[in-house]
């Protein structure tokens, strides 16, 4: 499905099975969901051992977040489906204390409301000790 269109991805019968009954979804030539959260459930388990008392950052596909988030919430992964997780959103599960506990999902309050202007391209020009001018860095956005 790597670089594929959801649109396009949305109208295929695995498209489906993932909604409904991923728990039974292989990907062709991948892996299994349940294989995948297992592997993201694994990571983050070795992150917290070898980070014991710490707050780790980690970054990843919402898909792989919900998996993640069900397995420690106990809900069947027949039922990821039911999390929301937004393109940029905080998730904050804390695994200390014997037992994990999801203290925020889906969070989104600091994103900005409108998405930001696309900026001008500027350079930025620095004058050497010499008096002679050169070009330090061009930014332009896409």
């Amino acid at each position: 499905w790597q670089g594929q269109e959801l649109g396009k991805l949305s109208g295929r019968k695995l498209w489906r099975d993932v909604q409904i009954a991923p728990s039974r979804v292989q990907f062709p030539g991948g892996e299994t969901m349940r294989a995948a959260q297992m592997r993201a459930v694994n990571a983050l388990e070795m992150l917290y051992e070898r980070h014991p008392r710490q707050t780790v950052a980690v970054v990843s596909h919402s898909d792989v977040i919900k998996l993640i988030v069900a397995h420690f919430l106990g809900l069947h992964i027949d039922l990821f489906q039911r999390l929301e997780v937004s393109t940029a959103s905080l998730t904050i599960l804390n695994l200390g204390a014997g037992r994990a506990s999801l203290e925020l999902l889906n969070e989104s309050g600091y994103l900005p409301k409108e998405p930001p202007k696309k900026p001008e391209t500027s350079a930025a020009v620095a004058t050497e000790s010499n008096g002679t001018s050169a070009t330090a860095g061009v930014a332009e956005q896409p």
